[in-house]
Parts: structure tokens; sequence; C-alpha cells
């Protein structure tokens, strides 16, 4: 019985490797959210302390 090595499951149906195509796309957009989110947070958090007084 043949065992499939590391390399197998990276390669596709024919036996060749497949190319690396992942990109950091989500990761970034993701992190634009966050800094849009506690920016805005920020803003209403401002807001409240000037209108408080």
């Amino acid at each position: 019985m043949i065992k499939p090595s590391k390399d197998d499951k990276k390669s596709g149906k024919d036996g060749k490797k497949l190319p690396n195509t992942a990109t950091d796309n989500y990761n970034y957009l993701i992190l634009g959210l966050i800094l849009l989110f506690a920016g805005i947070a920020m803003y209403f958090v401002k807001r409240r302390k000037v209108a408080g007084n």
C-alpha cells in the first residue's frame, strides 16, 4: 500500500504541483473594517464628551 506524501496533498489530479494563488486581500479587508469601526466609535465618544460639557 502506498501512503500519500505531504507533497501529494498539494498536487492536482494529474500529479502536478498547484500554483500558490493565495492572497491577503481578505485579511486587509477585515483590518480596514476594524479600523473603520474604531474610528467611528472614537468619533461618537468624542462627540458625546463635547456635548456633555
